[in-house]
């Protein structure tokens, strides 16, 4: 099992705001055998200036399942977690080659990957990280 992971800020944020992309694969030889993808949505709450401090559980994209909301704003009229849960479909089987292959847009979208319309720059990113791990 390989793992990678990337975190990103939003700027233009009032508070705070990251996500924590991650990827894991299995391998046999050069091809996925299997995949998972998810992220982490993370805000810091602030009060003048400073960090405050948020108890309880923070969830994934996958974890939130249908109340992510992302179904009723789709295209295609499907959750994040089934998109997400499309690409890593479409990984198995494939090589680093193909995987680095896939053509995206310059708003990281892609033709290629069936079912998927969301961004997969940093799901794309993250697998070849955690494919390419020693």
């Amino acid at each position: 099992l390989k793992l990678a992971m990337t975190a990103t800020r939003d700027a233009a944020a009032s508070s705070p705001e990251f996500e924590v992309e991650m990827a894991a694969v299995t391998m046999d030889g050069d091809k996925v055998t299997g995949c998972a993808v998810d992220t982490l949505p993370v805000s810091l709450p602030t009060e003048g200036g400073v960090f405050t401090y948020v108890s309880g559980e923070l969830k994934t994209k996958a974890q939130q399942k249908d109340a992510y909301g992302m179904k009723k704003a789709s295209s295609i009229e499907r959750e994040w977690y089934e998109q997400a849960d499309a690409f890593a479909t479409y990984a198995v089987g494939k090589t680093v080659t193909a995987i680095d292959g896939i053509s995206l847009g310059g708003d990281g979208k892609t033709d290629a990957v069936a079912g998927c319309t969301i961004s997969l720059t940093a799901m794309r990113q993250n697998l070849l990280r955690a494919i390419n791990k020693q």
